[in-house]
Parts: C-alpha cells; structure tokens; sequence
C-alpha cells in the first residue's frame, strides 16, 4: 500500500505529465518542489550548524 501511495505522489505532483493534468496542475507540482527544496535545505543547514561547518562570515 505504501508503494502504490508513493508512486501516486510522485506521478502525480513530483513528475507532471499530459495525462495528470499538465500545465494545469503545474503549479500544484511547483508547491510541492519548494516544499521540498525548504526541506532540503533545512536539513542540510541543521548538519552544518551541528558539524560547527557553517562560514561566519556571511
């Protein structure tokens, strides 16, 4: 059940297509990369700050 809910995500807001909608539900699809890309970029910054990594001259 999990794998089929998965692939329901990815194809239907994370790969757009002609047959989901298209340029239609393409700014469902862009929500959900800046979702994503927050998340990332969360992560990412919490492992610097906790490796003591991060320039302090920014």
């Amino acid at each position: 059940m999990a794998g089929i809910s998965l692939s329901a995500v990815i194809g239907d807001y994370i790969v757009p297509t002609y047959h989901n909608g298209g340029i239609f539900t393409f700014s469902t699809t862009i929500y959900s990369w800046l979702i994503w890309g927050i998340a990332i970029a969360h992560v990412r910054i919490s492992r610097e700050e906790a490796l003591g990594s991060v320039d302090s001259n920014s």
